[in-house]
């Protein structure tokens, strides 16, 4: 527990030392694998989080994805269960706990199958994630195992081993500006 602690606060001072111009860039490179990568082009749904300042920008994806007529849910946290809800416009978010966009429909997503992006803070190549310590991601990916889960991450996040314990579920692919992992595990 606390090596994940250690992980989480040097991966947040590194990604809030990288230059807007860089992220800006990162994230375009990063989008254009996303969007040739047979996952997204095939999902008509797409969940997906709302990005925080130094985060994998996403709302340009989101953009994207309502511009080529997917349906996109993006996340809210209700009590200790991370609910997916239907966005049609950017702006139809508001600010919730701990400055993270949430949404303002009630359109739970219901399905089973689709394309979910998660934010992470840093990976390995086996495709574990750590994210922010809620295990929001995790609890939902153990309950929809049917979906294709994407981590979108600079490459300076990636680390030799995340540690991990049994409730963690690795990603299916893992897309940075130089390149994108692809899970060779089993």
């Amino acid at each position: 527990m606390e090596a994940k602690k250690q992980i989480r606060t040097i991966a947040l001072k590194k990604r809030a030392q990288v230059p807007v111009a860089d992220h800006q860039q990162w994230d375009l490179e990063i989008h254009k694998r996303l969007y040739e990568h047979p996952f997204f082009i095939k999902s008509e749904t797409i969940l997906c989080y709302l990005s925080l300042p130094d985060e994998v920008g996403t709302d340009l994806l989101i953009s994207e994805c309502l511009r080529r007529g997917k349906k996109v849910y993006i996340p809210k946290v209700c009590q200790q269960e991370m609910v997916f809800y239907r966005l049609r416009a950017l702006d139809q978010v508001e600010l919730g706990h701990f400055g993270v966009r949430e949404p303002l429909s009630r359109e739970a997503y219901q399905g089973e199958e689709g394309l979910v992006i998660t934010p992470l803070l840093a990976f390995d190549k086996e495709l574990r994630r750590l994210g922010y310590g809620g295990g929001y991601y995790d609890r939902f990916f153990a309950s929809h195992n049917n979906m294709n889960k994407i981590g979108l991450a600079y490459e300076l996040q990636r680390i030799e081993r995340v540690p991990t314990d049994a409730r963690d579920v690795p990603l299916d692919l893992i897309f940075t500006q130089k390149e994108m992992y692809e899970c060779v595990c089993n």
